[in-house]
C-alpha cells in the first residue's frame, strides 16, 4: 500500500475517531451505561491510532481486520438499541456515507443535510444514524465505474474477495463477488447493513450515486455470493 492509500487508511481512522467521539458522551450522558461508553472510547483509541499511522505499508489483512472490527463494534450498538429494521445508505456534501436506521419499517429518507446527532427525526420518524466502516473509503474512491471502485476496494485494498462483476438495471444494482473472505456479519449487523462486503459495496454505490441505497438481498451460490442494492 503506497502514500496515496495510507492516506485513506488515516481517513478510516480519522472516521472512527469521530464516531466513538460522537456516541461516546450519547452512551455516558443519555443511556447512563457503561459498557457502550467503554465501547465508544475503544472506538476512539482504535480511530486515533489508525489516524496516526505512519507512512509504512500497511498489509491488506489488517485493513480488512479493521472493518471486521468496526462491523463488530457496530453490531453492538444496534443490539443494545434493538434495532433490526434495513438501514439506508446516504452520501453527503462531505463525502462521507452514512446510515440511517429507522425504528419501524420506513420508506427511503428524504435528507437534505449531513446529519448534526446520533439520532435524527424525519416526518415524524426517528433515525439512528451510523458511520458505517467504509464510510470513508467511499470517498475517497469517487470513480465514474461503480465496478472500478468496487473492485479496488474489496480486492485490492482488503482482500475481502478475490474478484467482482457488477450490473445495473432500473432501480437497482447486482454484484456478484467471487470467493467473499471477509468475516462472517454478526445477525443484527446484517440484518440492518448486510454483510461486510455488502456493506461495503453499497458505501461505494451510494457515493457514486448520490442517492440513498439499501442492500436488498444477498445469495450464495458455488463461491459467489450475489448482491442486490435497491435505489432509493
Amino acid at each position: 500500500m503506497g502514500c496515496r492509500s495510507l492516506e485513506r487508511y488515516n481517513c478510516l481512522g480519522i472516521s472512527l475517531l469521530a464516531f466513538g467521539a460522537t456516541v461516546t458522551p450519547f452512551f455516558y450522558f443519555i443511556m447512563s451505561n457503561v459498557p457502550l461508553t467503554a465501547l465508544g472510547v475503544s472506538i476512539m483509541i482504535l480511530g486515533a491510532v489508525m489516524a496516526l499511522t505512519p507512512i509504512n505499508p500497511v498489509p491488506k489483512p489488517a485493513v480488512r481486520g479493521l472493518l471486521e472490527g468496526a462491523m463488530l463494534s457496530l453490531e453492538g450498538l444496534l443490539e443494545e438499541l434493538d434495532l433490526s429494521e434495513r438501514g439506508y445508505y446516504v452520501a453527503h456534501e462531505d463525502g462521507l456515507v452514512y446510515v440511517y436506521v429507522p425504528s419501524s419499517k420506513a420508506e427511503p429518507p428524504n435528507v437534505d443535510s449531513k446529519p448534526r446527532s446520533l439520532v435524527v427525526e424525519l416526518k415524524g420518524q426517528p433515525y439512528l444514524v451510523l458511520i458505517p466502516p467504509a464510510s470513508a473509503l467511499a470517498r475517497e474512491y469517487p470513480s465514474t465505474s461503480l465496478e472500478d471502485a468496487v473492485s479496488t476496494v474489496l480486492v485490492d485494498l482488503a482482500e475481502l474477495c478475490s474478484g467482482v462483476r457488477v450490473a445495473k438495471g432500473p432501480g437497482y444494482i447486482r454484484v456478484e463477488l467471487k470467493r467473499p473472505r471477509g468475516r462472517r456479519a454478526p445477525s443484527r449487523f446484517k440484518r440492518v447493513l448486510g454483510s461486510l462486503e455488502a456493506c461495503v459495496t453499497a458505501c461505494l454505490a451510494a457515493s457514486a450515486l448520490k442517492r440513498p441505497v439499501y442492500v436488498s438481498s444477498e445469495v450464495e451460490e458455488k463461491g459467489w455470493r450475489r448482491v442486490t442494492l435497491e435505489v432509493a
